[in-house]
């Protein structure tokens, strides 16, 4: 081979190198580019209304698509009571008195969550509890004991349960066997309080930062946060497409713009 062949062939091999390199490098900043694009998640709240709630010390909140279920805490250690609120009229239809004084007493009760059929609250003692509960007599049907401790929220989706716990933790619950598993944790300096599923997306309140991040429930996949000077910290629940937060300052209703 003559230098002239050596120095064609070696040229060559050189080419063929950076092209491959090139497309590799290509091919790595569209996946990059696809991926930033799938957790870059535009999403407006805006204040509709505020109410004040005709119900003393609010403690949990949950929409059956037509009405809202709110859980009063009436402070005695022994009942608690389920409020039927129209949310047009702010009226209360009705109300359900819960008896837990064959569970345990001296307890407080946090979050409401609604499966389809009955309600769910969890209860923050010694020995943390979920319980599922008749809307309409009050009768408890079943609970568990659950490890998941300083429940905040609570709500329904992807045929379970899931708590955010105050502590920037947020844990599933099997309604079947009570199992209970981390989904998530997030470092300090972080307080959730508020938890919601909604169009498939887990939405988790940052009492700190006044955030909520959306999450995947199934591969856990942070998609992103919505940021605002507005305070979200408070209860989470969607009621015919708003987002509704109950909080000290009463209940807001935030329309969604994308």
């Amino acid at each position: 081979m003559t230098n002239t062949h050596r120095q064609f062939v070696l040229a060559f091999f050189i080419w063929v190198i950076s092209t491959a390199c090139n497309y590799g490098g290509s091919s790595s900043s569209v996946e990059n580019d696809e991926q930033d694009s799938q957790n870059d998640i535009q999403i407006d709240l805006s204040l509709s209304k505020t109410i004040d709630l005709p119900i003393n010390n609010p403690v949990g909140i949950a929409s059956d698509g037509e009405k809202l279920w709110i859980l009063s805490d009436p402070k005695n250690a022994i009942t608690f009571e389920l409020k039927y609120l129209d949310a047009e009229t702010n009226q209360i239809e009705k109300t359900t008195v819960i008896e837990l004084i064959h569970i345990e007493s001296g307890t407080y009760a946090h979050g409401l969550a609604y499966d389809g059929q009955y309600l769910w609250f969890t209860l923050l003692s010694e020995f943390p509890k979920i319980v599922q509960v008749d809307k309409d007599s009050g009768d408890i049907i079943k609970y568990y004991s659950i490890q998941a401790e300083g429940q905040a929220d609570l709500t329904w989706g992807s045929n379970m349960l899931w708590i955010s716990t105050g502590n920037a933790s947020i844990f599933t619950v099997s309604p079947d066997s009570g199992e209970t598993n981390e989904f998530s944790s997030v470092d300090a300096p972080h307080k959730d309080l508020g938890i919601t599923f909604y169009d498939n997306k887990i939405w988790w309140g940052d009492a700190l930062d006044n955030s909520i991040t959306l999450y995947n429930p199934v591969t856990k996949e942070e998609l992103g946060t919505i940021d605002s000077a507005v305070s979200y910290s408070g209860l989470l629940t969607f009621h015919k497409g708003q987002l509704l937060v109950l909080g000290d300052g009463g209940l807001d209703f935030y329309d969604l713009s994308q």
